[in-house]
């Protein structure tokens, strides 16, 4: 896998964990629901630029090589991630007629939907983890 093409899907995955902490920022009601999704996104977060940057800094081992080619495509943590967040961008972002803008700054889920989201969120991160683990031994 090239280094260049995992760092710019991290990139992309980055940019919509920003967008999505932001529309959080901005919504109304459910303060418990939107603390601890944007907890875990912030989380999140910290992992991708530590992937990052060691992809970056990486030798172009095969051994390195091989964890990232675990990490990007279908069904991957990375997919996964970016179909998750740009859900959450489509559902937090802004629409385009009044009435919907007013819709925007409620809070659209139910504590079930944010559950669901944050296990998809953890269970991305801890493949994210073990693969930054792996990449130090």
């Amino acid at each position: 896998m090239d280094p260049l093409s995992i760092t710019a899907s991290v990139i992309t995955v980055l940019d919509l964990c920003g967008k999505v902490i932001g529309y959080i920022a901005t919504a109304k009601g459910a303060t418990k629901d939107r603390s601890r999704l944007k907890a875990e996104i912030l989380s999140c977060q910290s992992l991708l630029e530590a992937l990052k940057d060691e992809t970056e800094d990486s030798d172009g081992s095969d051994d390195w090589a091989n964890i990232i080619k675990t990490l990007e495509g279908a069904g991957a943590p990375l997919n996964v991630l970016e179909e998750t967040l740009g859900l959450l961008v489509l559902k937090l972002g802004p629409k385009k007629n009044l009435q919907k803008v007013v819709k925007v700054l409620m809070w659209p889920f139910e504590e079930k939907d944010v559950s669901k989201v944050l296990e998809v969120i953890e269970r991305q991160k801890s493949s994210l983890i073990v693969a930054l683990e792996n990449n130090n031994r």
